[in-house]
């Protein structure tokens, strides 16, 4: 995969230049004065790159050949080396069609930071992920979203009449099915049965396997851009299904939509609060030994949470989740801490949505099917069917 590095001259331009995989140096861009017509130019450059009428060969005044990279209006985006034969220019050309698409890395040298890079085959997606920093204190998250302009949010907070009744819907789900929840235990393993019925929830999925959730990024199909969202999460901030914050969080659920958390008071005062009272009699009832003393930060916290291993769709997707606290009232749930997140506006794993059947096709040959990630034996048999029709 190629990889076009934003870089800044002496004079104060800025221009790119794209590189092969061996670091060899295919096409140097034309200066510029303004940042962005750089990142316009590289966008360009992907389109012409492909193109063999916008690849024109030269010969310069001492008589070696080059080439130039021009843009849909004749102008020159960016230019080759000199070569030493007709030849070596021939192979500088294929570099630039091989390693110049919209499938190369874009990295800003200047700060460090990168930009969206369009994924069109887990080929390309895997070197994406193993080109992310590594940190042996932390644990890689993974999350697929289907459409790029999806919001880290659980599913509760996308409609609104879902959580002003968020406490009826969890009532009305153990009394219509009380059999199913006799043995859940915290408040916490009733929320992942429910996200396991399709269940709006505080909860949002994420997985510990890339692959996954670059199937879950496909898997609705449809030409929309979808994204698949990297988290870097500290060891030491992993909670377990019984944890006193997941539980906590988890109980907010039980209370109604009036709810509200005062913001900005002291802890003394904070634990007076009528709701917060409320809430530390919802957790004692699963907890009896729970102290009454909650530390507001807990509450507008987003935690993750590892589950009981005792779903098998679960146990293949490599599953984990995401516990969302509340910012003061329920309808306001908490935002995802900005070092939680490995991608960023900076740096977003785009998947183009014209290559998501291809990418489904490729994850099937390596294992990654609906079958073997909802191995309920309706899903199994629904990937069956769908397989084998003409």
């Amino acid at each position: 995969m190629g990889r076009y590095e934003i870089k800044k001259s002496s004079n104060g331009n800025y221009y790119y230049t794209l590189k092969a995989p061996n670091h060899e140096t295919v096409v140097v861009g034309e200066q510029l004065t303004n940042y962005n017509d750089v990142k316009s130019a590289i966008k360009q450059s992907m389109s012409s790159s492909s193109r063999a009428d916008k690849i024109i060969k030269r010969l310069s005044s001492s008589g070696k050949p080059y080439f130039n990279l021009v843009a849909e209006n004749g102008a020159i985006l960016g230019s080759s080396q000199l070569y030493s034969s007709d030849a070596s220019l021939e192979r500088g050309i294929e570099s630039i069609r091989k390693y110049g698409t919209s499938d190369a890395l874009v990295v800003d040298v200047l700060g460090g930071s990168r930009v969206a890079q369009k994924i069109g085959s887990v080929r390309t997606y895997i070197t994406a992920i193993e080109s992310l920093p590594q940190d042996s204190g932390a644990v890689i998250f993974f999350r697929g979203h289907g459409d790029a302009s999806y919001k880290l949010l659980p599913s509760l907070y996308r409609n609104s009449g879902w959580i002003r009744n968020e406490h009826v819907i969890f009532q009305e789900l153990v009394l219509r099915c009380p059999s199913d929840f006799q043995l859940s235990g915290p408040t916490f393993n009733t929320l992942v049965k429910m996200q396991h019925y399709a269940l709006p929830t505080r909860l949002l999925d994420i997985t510990t396997n890339p692959l996954i959730a670059l199937y879950f990024s496909c898997v609705d199909g449809g030409s929309t851009d979808a994204e698949v969202v990297v988290f870097k999460i500290p060891k030491k901030e992993i909670r377990y299904y019984d944890s006193d914050r997941v539980s906590l969080i988890s109980n907010i659920g039980r209370l109604p939509q009036h709810t509200r958390f005062p913001l900005g008071l002291n802890q003394n005062d904070f634990n007076s609060d009528d709701d917060v009272i409320k809430l530390v009699r919802e957790i004692q009832r699963e907890k009896p030994y729970f102290v009454a003393r909650v530390n507001p930060i807990d509450i507008s916290s987003v935690v993750c949470v590892k589950p009981v291993l005792d779903n098998p769709r679960i146990i293949k997707q490599d599953g984990a989740f995401l516990l969302f606290g509340v910012d003061g009232e329920k309808s306001k749930p908490s935002a995802v801490p900005e070092e939680y997140l490995l991608t960023s506006d900076e740096f977003r794993i785009i998947i183009r949505g014209g290559d998501k059947i291809k990418i489904l096709e490729q994850l099937e040959s390596l294992g990654i099917t609906r079958s073997t990630i909802y191995p309920e034996i309706e899903h199994v048999a629904g990937y069956l069917k769908d397989r084998y029709k003409d």
